[in-house]
This record gives structure tokens, sequence and C-alpha cells, in this order.
């Protein structure tokens, strides 16, 4: 069986009360897996895209072939 973070496809983390150091960690995930294909962060400890901004930007460093899509 393989590992949970190459499976995970989806990741809703509404009403968490999640902060900037928490988004930061979720972009550190995506930067490394490509098997996530939805992500809820609704209501959220988030204020503003400069508080997403590096989420944002690790979007699609792993590409996904049509294949997988």
């Amino acid at each position: 069986m393989g590992c949970l973070h190459n499976r995970l496809k989806v990741l809703e983390l509404g009403i968490n009360r999640i902060s900037q150091e928490g988004i930061d960690s979720i972009a550190e995930y995506m930067g490394k897996h490509n098997s996530l294909e939805y992500l809820c962060l609704a209501s959220n400890c988030i204020k503003s895209f400069s508080d997403i901004k590096l989420l944002v930007n690790s979007f699609g460093k792993n590409k996904i072939s049509t294949e997988e899509f």
C-alpha cells in the first residue's frame, strides 16, 4: 500500500482557524505532491491574497499527465 500523501485527492479544511503558518505548510505540501485535486480553506483566518500567495504559487509545480487528469 502506498503512502497516504501520494493518494490524497480531497482535503477539506474549512472552519479550522488556519493561519499563515498553516497555509505555508499546505503550500510546502502542494509543492511536493501532485495528487491533490480539491482543497477547501473556507472560513479560516485568511485575510488577503498575500496570505495565500505562497500557496497559489505552489499550484502547478508538479505536472499532471492527461492520463492522470
